[in-house]
């Protein structure tokens, strides 16, 4: 009865912990597995699996998007601070980590399915556990030689496609390191975070400042951002593919025509609490003198350093698909890093034209990017590259329209008194 007590306390404790951070990524999981899976002429397991055996750039993307999407959610479940106090109790320690194990574990289950409905149950078996064992030994923060040559050699197994018993076999040692390792060094993770993070000039600290708030606070919605990403990346590569678009032209409009709503939804979801949070310390703004354009500036750098990674990963996925030439992927890297930029930028002016204080300012913004992503989705889909000899002069000047009212602070004076109230003056 008291392992199970036990047990129970710890699952309630780190299930809550988690659910916030892989709600989203689940949930979507599920939806493009619905999408890309069902029926008989859908797409199969193996599919994806056999691309990964034949594609070794695939493979990386594949396998390197998993342990980041995972991570965050391992994470969770492996460091519970509402737990620490058990620690004190008479309980044997490997009893928690039988625990804890199994509920990463369970994180690991999409990647599991994939590889056991794709290639077997003892491909699926070392799948997960070579996932697991990274990401506890990520969790713990290697500091041995053996530690960091296991989790070399777990990253190893899983991006050069060891065979599935020796995958088996290095993903066993990994989590069996790895576990104990991270509920151990849980503890000390607050300790370590206590470091200066942002400091330098004004434009450079205030970006630092949102993206602080974004990881620390809202890193669920980092998730939910790059999921999409990598989903509309597929299939933009699916697309091409089975169209049999061979134009480099139309292989770039392609791609950026589907790669706007998955920005859209990347940039609106951390611009919308950036923009929240810099207008709550208004105040502090105000009293150093930072003027408009270093706050629209920062709060468009602090969206930008997320967007123009989910742009690369985008474009990269799309070549890597569909074997683009060295040429042609430049192209797609270079043009899907302007989209990201520019979608970043729209998606802070839109957030702050939106927020007004009520309850209406989601909404606001949803209807706002959702024109903005249907108008340059097309534009983009007929004229390709062309579209953002349009686009950028119309983001340019609503940035400028909005950088000279950001600093703008509302002032009480004789013209807002009511007039009853002067005239009893």
């Amino acid at each position: 009865m008291p392992n199970l007590a036990l047990a129970r306390a710890l699952i309630v404790a780190a299930g809550r912990a988690a659910t916030r951070r892989a709600a989203a990524l689940y949930l979507t999981i599920g939806l493009v597995a619905a999408l890309l899976f069902p029926g008989p002429n859908g797409m199969r397991a193996s599919d994806l699996t056999n691309l990964s055996d034949n594609m070794p750039a695939f493979r990386v993307a594949l396998a390197l998007g998993w342990l980041l999407l995972a991570a965050p959610v391992v994470d969770a479940l492996l460091v519970v601070p509402s737990t620490f106090a058990l620690r004190a109790l008479p309980i044997a320690a490997w009893r928690q980590y039988l625990v804890h194990g199994a509920l990463a574990l369970l994180a690991e289950l999409p990647w599991f399915l994939l590889w056991w409905r794709g290639a077997g149950w003892l491909a699926g078996v070392g799948a997960a556990l070579s996932t697991l064992g990274l990401h506890a030994l990520w969790v713990a923060r290697p500091r041995r030689a053996h530690e960091a040559l296991i989790a070399i050699a777990a990253l190893c197994s899983i991006v050069l496609a060891a065979p599935p018993p020796i995958a088996v076999v290095i993903g066993s040692l990994a989590t069996l390191l790895g576990v104990p390792l991270a509920w151990q060094r849980a503890p000390e993770r607050s300790a370590t975070q206590r470091r200066r993070l942002v400091g330098g000039s004004a434009l450079v600290a205030l970006a630092l400042a949102g993206i602080l708030r974004i990881v620390r606070c809202e890193s669920s919605l980092l998730v939910r951002g790059l999921v999409a990403v990598l989903a509309l990346a597929a299939m933009a590569a699916l697309v091409i593919s089975n169209n049999h678009v061979t134009a480099p032209a139309s292989i770039v409009a392609v791609s950026l025509a589907l790669a706007v709503p998955s920005l859209g939804i990347a940039c609106a979801s951390i611009a919308a609490p950036i923009v929240r949070s810099e207008l709550l310390s208004r105040w502090l703004l105000d009293a150093t003198g930072a003027g408009g354009l270093v706050r629209v500036a920062s709060s468009a750098l602090a969206v930008s350093s997320w967007s123009l990674p989910c742009a690369l990963a985008h474009a990269s996925l799309v070549a890597t698909i569909v074997a683009a030439p060295p040429a042609l992927t430049a192209r797609l890297l270079v043009t899907a890093a302007l989209l990201g930029i520019l979608v970043s930028i729209y998606a802070v002016v839109a957030a702050r034209g939106a927020e007004r204080g009520d309850a209406d300012s989601g909404e606001r913004l949803f209807v706002a990017l959702l024109a903005f992503t249907i108008a340059l989705a097309i534009l983009l889909g007929v004229y390709g590259e062309r579209a953002f000899l349009i686009a950028v002069p119309v983001v340019a000047t609503l940035a400028i329209r909005q950088s000279r009212t950001a600093a703008i602070t509302p002032r009480l004076g004789r013209r807002d008194e009511p007039t009853d109230a002067r005239s009893h003056a």
